[in-house]
């Protein structure tokens, strides 16, 4: 394993192409976690809509499906 290591840091590039598949593999992460933190607010931002359109209680609403399985 280390010789492997030395010979992708002796040669430049070897080391260009590893950074550049890492760079890659950030950006694709970034861009997953970017889609999912919009999908989430535009789905706690709906729900909100809806609490405060139908006027009922967040708190209530939760109390009676909780109820609802319990029972």
């Amino acid at each position: 394993m280390q010789d492997l290591l030395d010979k992708v840091l002796a040669n430049p590039l070897f080391l260009a192409i590893g950074v550049i598949l890492i760079v890659v593999l950030i950006y694709s992460i970034f861009k997953r976690l970017i889609k999912l933190l919009i999908f989430l607010v535009i789905a706690v931002l709906a729900w909100l809509a809806y609490v405060y359109y139908t006027g009922d209680s967040a708190k209530e609403k939760v109390e009676d499906k909780v109820e609802q399985i319990i029972k």
